[in-house]
């Protein structure tokens, strides 16, 4: 039973969002480690603000009640929907002051969209955006993918209300016994998975001609919205803009990979490779992508944008493992997306988007296992 919500129940509530702005001051650091490596001492300036926000918010409400309790399950729903909100309207405040947006609105839209791993944005001149502002972007998109909470717990913060504050984001995988160990496999899979494919899309970048510095950050930027299934890009012109087949590979791997259960990841982790074969959603979405890529293949056939088979299958199972698996991601451009794609291939994309890949995956959507 739901009861009325106390002026207790508020200052705990203060308390652990001031963990999570915390937390997010800790988290800027790395877009102001980039800009003072860069030299960007504009940018580096608007992370000394957002992060001086964060720890002066962060510490009053803390304060609020210096030794709460441990969290029911209303104060746990509370924190982790008010966090969404907190930490976009701090993490906003660089993006403003990095002269691509219009207002703090079109600022706060895109921070929204950097937490919860959408990928839409209303940004200008992205091609000019510096390392920092766009390593930031792209620290939301990983924060977010994971969830506020799982990198919160993964660092110990949040004690006997961590089971809480877990279960209230939404979450329900426990691949291992304890909460916190959960949540630390799932970060550790994240930077393992993000770090060996940022290699390789790196030295894809390399190949085809881009400095070996922005080769590496550009392949870590697309491994973190790759498996985090989330959408945004370096660039204005999206993975287009590379015009890479090797790239456009792994990024389909690595979005795939991003749509698996955690949980069995964690059996592979352990051994159990069978499980992975053998999972009954695994299966499903193999069927479910097949039967999408015909059917978009089949459409796109149909137009005269692409005239070769390979050309059709390659953009087809790009867009369908994107739309899939929620990342958003386009290997073609914007004329040629009007123009190939018809009315009943925008369905079907907006159909797989709809549904998504595995529970308890950086995915959206409403599940294969649902």
């Amino acid at each position: 039973m739901w009861q009325r919500y106390t002026l207790y129940d508020f200052r705990v509530t203060a308390h652990y969002l001031g963990d999570l702005i915390l937390l997010l001051a800790a988290v800027l650091v790395v877009p102001f480690a980039t800009a003072v490596v860069f030299h960007e001492w504009g940018p580096a300036v608007h992370y000394l603000y957002a992060i001086g926000i964060s720890l002066i918010v962060g510490t009053l409400l803390c304060f609020v009640c210096i030794s709460p309790g441990q969290l029911n399950r209303q104060q746990a729903l509370a924190v982790t929907g008010f966090a969404w909100i907190a930490l976009a309207l701090i993490g906003a405040v660089p993006l403003l002051m990095s002269g691509h947006y219009g207002s703090y609105l079109d600022a706060l839209f895109d921070a929204v969209s950097g937490f919860t791993s959408t990928g839409a944005s209303v940004i200008s001149d992205l091609d000019h955006l510096s390392y920092a502002d766009n390593m930031w972007r792209f620290v939301m998109h990983f924060v977010g993918g994971l969830g506020l909470v799982v990198v919160l717990l993964s660092l110990g913060v949040g004690g006997r209300s961590s089971s809480t504050m877990y279960s209230r984001e939404g979450r329900s995988e426990h691949v291992l016994p304890n909460i916190v160990q959960t949540t630390r496999l799932i970060l550790r899979i994240s930077f393992v998975m993000v770090l060996s494919f940022g290699a390789i899309i790196g030295v894809f970048c390399i190949v085809a001609g881009m400095e070996p510095v922005r080769a590496f950050l550009h392949g870590l930027w697309l491994a973190i919205t790759g498996f985090m299934t989330a959408g945004f890009t370096p660039g204005a012109s999206n993975v287009y803009a590379y015009h890479s087949l090797p790239m456009e590979l792994a990024l389909m791997v690595l979005m795939l990979l991003g749509g698996i259960n955690f949980g069995l990841y964690a059996a592979v982790w352990k051994g159990r490779t069978n499980d992975l074969l053998s999972d009954i959603e695994v299966r499903a979405i193999a069927v479910w992508v097949t039967l999408l890529v015909v059917v978009t293949a089949l459409s796109l056939a149909a137009s005269t944008t692409f005239s070769e088979g390979p050309a059709i299958m390659r953009r087809g199972l790009f867009m369908v493992i994107s739309a899939v698996s929620t990342s958003g991601l386009m290997s073609v451009a914007e004329n040629q997306m009007v123009s190939a794609f018809s009315s009943g291939s925008f369905l079907v994309l907006a159909l797989a988007m709809s549904m998504g890949l595995a529970a308890g995956s950086t995915a959206g959507g409403i599940k294969i296992n649902r």
